[in-house]
């Protein structure tokens, strides 16, 4: 959508479990954040850079995500998620909470080795 509207816009992903997580979003306009142990494996396995971003997905592919994650639907459809319900959109809570955790945590250690 951002694309045919001309939005000018780069995603960003975070979070990268595997090599794959990666190696499939690799494309123009992308930022993608990795760990350490994650980015010493892929200097280790070396994997072709492929532009995957575009690659069309198979209907049967796109059919079982929808059918299994109603999430997916929302997220994908024009008009199947209001503005009103972003902030309660599960993944954004789920994100949220995850960044939240991840920043008590720092915040935690900081103020430890402050001896706070």
């Amino acid at each position: 959508i951002f694309r045919e509207r001309n939005y000018s816009a780069i995603v960003i992903s975070g979070g990268a479990r595997s090599t794959s997580h990666w190696t499939e979003l690799v494309g123009q306009g992308m930022a993608i954040t990795l760990s350490g142990a994650l980015a010493g494996t892929l200097i280790e396995e070396n994997p072709d850079v492929v532009d995957r971003i575009e690659a069309e997905v198979a209907p049967e592919i796109l059919a079982e995500l929808r059918q299994t994650f109603p999430d997916f639907v929302r997220a994908c459809d024009q008009g199947a998620l209001v503005p009103e319900e972003f902030r309660s959109y599960g993944p954004v809570v789920r994100f949220q909470n995850s960044l939240l955790k991840g920043f008590a945590t720092v915040i935690g250690e900081i103020q430890a080795r402050q001896g706070k």
